[in-house]
């Protein structure tokens, strides 16, 4: 009995060893694996999100340097005795208004007692006096000029884009009005699923554009941001940071204005683009690539990630889609029926 129960001690043992052998070893590299992929995962998330917000600072800054162009483009083609009269004044709306499209609200010349002597627009701001607006006396300081956004005379949000200029050796003030709507619409063009969405910060912690549903922001968190840059710097910021309900949310920030605004793109950090595409992307490899259903998430995600491209399309409704998942030593082909 004792040789017995020895036996089976030893096969019990080497039982043991065999299947520890074989599976710690997986068990290992399964967790470096894991490990190797979320950091992969995570940092793909966080270059395709900078990249993403990169483009649209840049989109941004082209937007107000070209609605500043066109002011001074007016200040130095026209005299001050032309701007001053204000059928003449509206007509140079009405052209740019036709040109770029209603951007410009109103346009206004300003003298040097910050009495305003000319004013095309929808508002009765004729012989408004600017003498306590903080945009004049800035405007007065600097050849160009934008303002962050506030209400005014008129008591509604906007910001204004200014250009100083001289008339027999007193300095005048063009100025134009941007529409906050077509403005906020601009900055709000970068949502990725339904959980990213953008605003912008001035220096203050003010909020510049509409903020996406009732959310709290720590504003001492982004204006750090600006105590640690340079006006000529280009930062771009990446952080994760959790909400009050304990979300924890991926923030990508971006200095617009040279450095007066800060762009902030939120997004959750539980459900961001690739994350989302997980569970379809493995479907498709399971099933050679075919998905049912075009309207699903993960198929309209899946078009917008890095590295995945739409290569081809043939017939209606999305049928019979080509993507590939493009990779530097292999680029498989996975087929979306959409019939």
């Amino acid at each position: 009995m004792a040789i017995i129960a020895n036996y089976r001690t030893r096969v019990r043992n080497t039982m043991l060893l065999t299947i520890g052998a074989s599976v710690i070893p997986m068990l290992l590299v399964s967790g470096i694996l894991l490990f190797e992929y979320h950091a992969s995962f995570d940092e793909k998330v966080r270059a395709h999100l900078s990249e993403l917000v990169l483009k649209h600072k840049q989109s941004i800054d082209s937007f107000l340097h070209a609605k500043l162009g066109d002011i001074r483009v007016l200040a130095r083609t026209f005299t001050f005795e032309q701007l001053s009269q204000e059928a003449f004044l509206q007509e140079r709306l009405a052209t740019l208004q036709q040109e770029y499209e209603p951007v410009m609200v109103d346009l206004g010349v300003i003298n040097a007692r910050a009495t305003q002597v000319a004013y095309a627009g929808p508002f009765k701001l004729a012989k408004a006096d600017y003498s306590d607006a903080e945009w004049f006396q800035q405007a007065m300081q600097r050849e160009y000029y934008i303002s962050d956004v506030f209400r005014g005379l008129r008591g509604l949000p906007h910001f204004i884009v200014a250009v100083r200029s001289s008339h027999r050796g007193e300095p005048w003030i063009l100025r134009a009005t941007i529409d906050f709507v077509a403005f906020n619409n601009l900055v709000e063009n970068i949502r990725i699923g339904e959980t990213g969405f953008a605003f912008i910060l001035n220096r203050k912690g003010d909020v510049q554009t509409k903020l996406h549903g009732e959310i709290r922001l720590d504003k001492e968190v982004f204006l750090g941001f600006f105590a640690g840059r340079t006006r000529d710097g280009e930062d771009l910021h990446v952080f994760r940071q959790a909400d009050e309900a304990g979300t924890e949310n991926i923030f990508v920030t971006a200095f617009l204005k040279y450095g007066d605004w800060l762009l902030v793109y939120r997004q959750n950090a539980e459900k961001p683009v690739l994350q989302a595409l997980q569970s379809g992307l493995g479907r498709l490899v399971l099933e050679h690539g075919i998905v049912s259903d075009p309207e699903q998430a993960s198929v309209r995600l899946l078009l917008q990630v890095p590295g995945i491209a739409l290569v081809k399309i043939e017939g209606d409704d999305f049928a019979h889609q080509l993507v590939e998942l493009v990779a530097p030593d292999q680029q498989p082909h996975f087929g979306i029926n959409a019939q």
